[in-house]
């Protein structure tokens, strides 16, 4: 999962992407397997010279990802089941002149979740989080953090 495929054909726009991991031992053998699909752009414009000028980025991206975990020997089982999504839009300005620059984060906002069923022998866990912030001008700040976890 950490080390996952990404393919995006054109460095934006839809791609996706995921991951297969297998273990095995002499008494079983596991599966983990995630896949993504994704969506990025970015635009940037400038004006001025070297001298003195000034810029504005945008950028933006979304995924939606599914993952499962499960034993294929000696019986088939299923041992976990999620899904995730991340979304990101930001947009900054930039300067410069001879001998200064900066840059402000105009704004920015962030969003993630997840959602985790485990299927245990006696019972099932679900789990799930919600994660987000936002920031106005590098001076406005706000974020958040839930989840939760029940079993049944």
């Amino acid at each position: 999962e950490e080390q996952r495929i990404e393919v995006y054909p054109t460095c934006s726009g839809f791609g996706g992407g995921g991951w297969l991991g297998i273990e095995s031992t002499s008494s079983a053998t596991t599966v983990d397997l995630g896949v993504f699909v994704g969506w990025r752009a970015s635009a940037s414009v400038e004006i001025g010279s070297s001298v003195i000028g000034a810029g504005l980025s945008a950028e933006a991206s979304a995924e939606l990802g599914v993952k499962a975990t499960a034993e294929l020997y000696p019986d088939f089982q299923l041992l976990e089941a999620g899904i995730w999504l991340d979304l990101y839009v930001a947009i900054r300005a930039s300067y410069w002149a001879v001998g200064v620059s900066g840059s402000c984060t105009i704004a920015e906002a962030g969003l993630s979740g997840e959602l985790l069923a485990k299927f245990l022998e006696t019972e099932t866990e679900v789990s799930g989080s919600l994660s987000g912030y936002i920031t106005v001008l590098d001076i406005i700040s706000a974020s958040f953090d839930m989840s939760f976890n029940t079993s049944f």
